[in-house]
């Protein structure tokens, strides 16, 4: 009886350390497992704050391409604004130039008929 009690004994203290060297191992991978677990959170952390530096930099970019686009729009306006206006000042030289031919051809004819007369 002594003698399976002791037999029973040695077999539930091994049980114990077999079970205590299963949490110990249990313990150390939950540990890893949790330093895993805290890198993953913080390169989270991390690329969602690169993300929002990049959103913010899009964002402004993006602000920056709506104003040099309506720039462009009004330079262009205004280009062909200053086109006709050259146009037109083109065309009143041409006529002042006209004008002034046909003015000098008749000073030049008046000259004639009183050279004759």
């Amino acid at each position: 009886m002594i003698e399976e009690m002791t037999q029973e004994r040695d077999q539930l203290m091994t049980m114990v350390e077999d079970l205590r060297e299963k949490l110990n191992k249990a313990t150390v991978i939950q540990q890893e497992i949790e330093k895993e677990k805290e890198t993953a959170i913080q390169s989270i952390s991390k690329l969602q704050q690169e993300l929002q530096v990049q959103q913010n930099e899009i964002s402004r970019e993006m602000r920056l391409k709506e104003k040099l686009d309506k720039e462009i729009q009004q330079l262009h306006a205004d280009m062909e604004a200053k086109m006709a206006e050259i146009k037109a000042l083109n065309m009143q030289r041409q006529k002042a130039k006209e004008e002034q031919q046909r003015l000098e051809q008749q000073l030049k004819d008046l000259k004639v008929s009183k050279g004759m007369g």
